[in-house]
């Protein structure tokens, strides 16, 4: 629940901020809050926490802000910011699984001509050496005569 911190008591939700409100509600659960999770507490609508505007970046909804009795506005900004999270996030992984299938083609492309080049030298003897050395044609012609003899 919360993290004691040099005899300090610290947020339950941000464990680097101290604790200056203690929460608790009807059934006796207990929150430990900085003064950022209490202003952004919806019984303290009125409050703007002052580190959220002066941290904000020109992306950032703030919390709270501006004050709306309404809070349906407020939550459509943030689904249609989290939708355009989303859409970044998809474009990201696009390019990037786009960039993993060209490095693959281009591997295998190169290990194609490679293999072409190498059978391309080889002359039908070879093949068929090496055919019979993967076939194992030989062991299996010792094994016949082996089989004969008796």
């Amino acid at each position: 629940m919360n993290q004691l911190k040099k005899d300090f008591i610290f947020c339950d939700n941000h464990t680097e901020k101290q604790a200056q409100v203690m929460k608790y509600d009807q059934s006796g659960v207990i929150q430990f809050q900085c003064l950022k999770c209490s202003f952004n507490d919806q019984s303290q609508r009125s409050f703007l926490y002052i580190e959220d505007l002066l941290e904000e970046q020109n992306n950032d909804i703030i919390d709270n802000w501006p004050l709306l009795s309404d809070q349906s506005l407020f939550k459509q900004v943030k689904e249609i910011k989290d939708k355009q999270q989303q859409q970044i996030i998809l474009s990201n992984f696009i390019f990037q699984m786009a960039q993993l299938e060209k490095q693959v083609i281009e591997r295998f492309t190169e290990y194609k001509k490679d293999f072409i080049n190498k059978f391309e030298r080889m002359n039908g003897d070879q093949v068929i050496s090496k055919w019979n050395e993967i076939s194992l044609i030989t062991q299996l012609k010792l094994n016949k005569q082996k089989l004969v003899q008796f």
